[in-house]
């Protein structure tokens, strides 16, 4: 699969390689542009051990409008991706 990002998400100062790191793994297990995911799966994805901190690059994320929050799935997180910023 071919992941596309728009070249604002680079420009962005707020935004750190383990932020995009993080988004990317989020539009690859998106469908329909919703991710549903337990910590612990994101956790594996993103290559990080530390809960509070995979909580925080969503947290990053989710500021500067990348990703929203919504409501649970199944007791899964569930985040909508802002499809102005990847294509796929």
């Amino acid at each position: 699969m071919t992941i596309c990002i728009n070249n604002d998400i680079l420009k962005d100062d707020n935004i750190k390689a383990q932020h995009l790191y993080t988004f990317l793994q989020l539009v690859n297990i998106a469908e329909d542009d919703i991710a549903i995911f337990t910590l612990n799966e994101l956790m594996n994805l993103v290559k990080c051990k530390d809960k509070e901190t995979v909580l925080k690059y969503l947290g990053v994320l989710v500021d500067n409008g990348y990703i929203w929050k919504l409501e649970p799935t199944n007791r899964k997180s569930t985040y909508k991706l802002n499809k102005q910023y990847f294509y796929k």
